[in-house]
C-alpha cells in the first residue's frame, strides 16, 4: 500500500472541484494538517474551509488505551484546533467510553473506522459518525470475536455479500438512526479496490 501525503496540492484541487468545506477524518501528520489549515484560513493558500480531525486514536492489539493519557492528548489536540476525533480499528467498546467523554467535554465529535467493535456497539458507546459503511461492519462477520479486529482479508469478502434487507442489518440501521449516528460512505476508497 502506498499513501501519498500532498497537503499543499489537495486544498486547491478540492476548491477547483467545487468543494468548499471538508473534514479530514484522521490525520497521518497532524502538524502538517494544522499548517495547511492555517495557510488556507490566512488566505496564503487557496482551499476549502477545513474541519480538522485528530491523529488516529488506536491501540496496539495487546495494550489498552489509558483514559488519563488519551484525555490529555484529546485536550492538547482540541487546543490546537481539532474539531473531531478519529478512532481506529483496535479501539474497543470499553475504551470508547473515556474517549467520547473527553470529546464531549471539549465539544468535539467522534468518528471512527471501527473493527474491534461493530457499528451497534460504537453507536451505543456514543460515537457520532462511522466511516466506510456496511461493508466494514465486522459485527456481521461470522467468525467475529468480541473486542478483536479480525484480518481484513477474511471479513471483507464475506461482508461484501451481506444482504442489506436482512433483519440483523435493518436492526443495526434502526439503532444508528435512533442514536443519530451518521455514516460516511467513502465510495472513492472502495472504488480503488475494484
Amino acid at each position: 500500500k502506498y499513501y501519498v501525503n500532498a497537503p499543499e496540492s489537495f486544498p486547491p484541487l478540492y476548491l477547483a472541484a467545487g468543494v468548499t468545506t471538508i473534514r479530514t477524518a484522521g490525520a497521518w501528520r497532524l502538524k502538517s494538517d494544522l499548517a495547511i489549515k492555517k495557510a488556507v484560513d490566512s488566505g496564503e493558500l487557496a482551499g476549502p474551509k477545513i474541519h480538522l480531525s485528530s491523529s488516529y486514536i488506536n491501540r496496539n492489539r495487546d495494550k489498552l488505551i489509558i483514559a488519563e493519557k488519551v484525555t490529555a492528548a484529546i485536550n492538547e489536540m482540541a487546543d490546537q484546533g481539532v474539531t473531531s476525533l478519529k478512532i481506529y480499528e483496535n479501539v474497543t467498546r470499553e475504551e470508547l467510553g473515556p474517549i467520547v467523554e473527553a470529546a464531549r467535554k471539549r465539544g468535539l465529535k467522534v468518528t471512527g473506522h471501527t473493527c474491534a467493535m461493530g457499528f451497534v456497539e460504537a453507536a451505543q458507546g456514543g460515537i457520532d459518525n462511522l466511516e466506510h459503511g456496511l461493508a466494514v461492519d465486522t459485527e456481521f462477520y461470522s467468525n467475529k470475536k468480541a473486542g478483536e479486529c479480525p484480518e481484513r482479508s477474511k471479513w471483507l469478502p464475506e461482508l461484501a455479500r451481506i444482504d442489506v434487507k436482512s433483519e440483523p442489518v435493518q436492526n443495526m440501521i434502526r439503532e444508528l438512526v435512533s442514536r443519530r449516528v451518521a455514516i460516511t460512505s467513502t465510495l472513492a476508497i472502495f472504488e480503488a479496490f475494484v
